[in-house]
């Protein structure tokens, strides 16, 4: 099969994704600058954007993930990346909120509710990550199907075999114990500790995605691309957002979020 369409898709994902981030960011910056039309459009954006962002991410673990093993289908693996991926973006934020807050950045009002509400949305999105990872374990477990099954057999042995119980442990048990306590959720270095952890557990749980079909045993030199790519990825966000306020103080709802007190 050629290479041609699935480089083109992989283009066309790559460039929406950039193209709806762009999009926000102006909005972002125009109201800073007073536009206030420009916070209805921001909505209007975003409104239109999360369907979109749903179809090409589960298009894009199609071709990036599904299509690595000939043969197997799995209908859930867009929702799966995806969950996992809103996971690790809510602890990439708790990181830079408590950053921020250690730094007087956040004005005062941003305390314990926010970081509450914070750490319920990351308990969440860990719940929906491992309800999906065992709803779809069951089904093919109960078709017992060679086809599907042909997913889970390099998966479950050698050192891939204790990556999945690392993903179990690390992934939802930890994760799910610590953020039971109301308690330890009010606090923003509490919350941005287990964040960072799920991130790491993110990159580890797309590595045990990727790396089967390519490798019979883990190996340390696949740290490479994560390493290079995270590098990337955090060094153009801080490049892109250092002339940014960290603070939309011209949102019509400031205010309110400010005052927020969590039920």
């Amino acid at each position: 099969m050629s290479a041609g369409p699935y480089l083109l898709r992989s283009a066309v994902y790559l460039v929406v994704w950039l193209a709806i981030a762009e999009a926000l960011r102006h909005a972002a910056r125009a109201q800073d600058r007073g536009q206030r039309a420009w916070g209805k459009r921001a909505a209007a954006i975003s409104a239109a954007a999360l369907p979109v962002l749903g179809l090409t991410g589960s298009w894009a673990a199609f071709d990036w993930l599904m299509s690595a093993v000939p043969g197997w289908s799995m209908t859930s693996v867009g929702l799966y990346v995806l969950t996992g991926g809103f996971a690790s973006a809510l602890g990439l934020l708790a990181v830079v909120v408590d950053h921020a807050r250690r730094n007087h950045v956040l004005p005062a009002e941003v305390g314990a509710a926010h970081s509450l509400a914070l750490g319920r949305l990351l308990f969440a999105a860990v719940c929906l990550w491992a309800y999906i990872a065992v709803s779809q374990l069951i089904i093919v477990w109960i078709a017992n199907l060679p086809r599907e099954a042909a997913f889970y057999v390099p998966r479950a042995r050698g050192g891939f075999r204790s990556l999945a119980a690392l993903l179990t442990l690390g992934h939802f048990i930890v994760p799910f114990l610590l953020l039971l306590s109301r308690r330890w959720k009010e606090h923003s270095g509490f919350v941005a500790v287990v964040g960072s952890w799920i991130v790491l557990m993110h990159a580890v749980d797309l590595y045990w995605l990727i790396a089967p079909a390519a490798t019979a045993s883990p190996s340390v030199f696949a740290l490479g691309p994560f390493l290079l790519l995270g590098a990337f990825a955090v060094g153009t966000g801080l490049f892109r957002s250092s002339s940014d306020k960290p603070l939309a103080l011209r949102d019509p709802e400031l205010a309110r979020s400010l005052g927020y007190e969590s039920p």
